[in-house]
């Protein structure tokens, strides 16, 4: 809920300050680009990954920082650093997409389509959430 209201007073204050800067340029082109589309926020869950094959403490007393993710049509952002994170894509238990994360975004092949539970893996955890892509 923050978040949307965060984003939304920051493009309340995007149209103020254009609006402004539109009123001291009068008559000069200030065409400004605007994309129709924003990002949509993936919320992710986490729990512990019992296949990792790391040893550690099988209870979740300590918080675990959850990666924030925006998805954009078949493309991934992410907020939060996840490079060198395995990222896979499973629908009915089975993995159909699978690949190291190397960058802070990510493009989908755009022949996968449907909904899928994406998948963040770091050591004992798994970072999850439904998207349709």
């Amino acid at each position: 809920m923050k978040k949307k209201q965060v984003l939304a007073l920051a493009f309340i204050g995007t149209c103020v300050l254009n609006m402004d800067a539109a009123s001291t340029n009068l008559g000069k082109d200030t065409s400004v680009m605007v994309s129709a589309e924003t990002p949509e926020s993936v919320p992710l869950q986490v729990v512990q990954n019992k296949d990792s094959g790391e040893k550690g403490n099988s209870n979740m007393k300590t918080l675990v920082p959850i990666p924030e993710v925006t998805k954009d049509d078949h493309t991934l952002h992410f907020i939060t650093p996840c490079t060198g994170l395995t990222l896979q894509l499973v629908q009915d238990d089975e993995v159909c997409y699978e690949t190291v994360i190397t960058s802070d975004y990510l493009e989908i092949p755009s022949d996968i389509t449907g909904v899928y539970e994406l998948q963040i893996l770091r050591g004992n955890y798994v970072f999850y959430a439904e998207i349709e892509l």
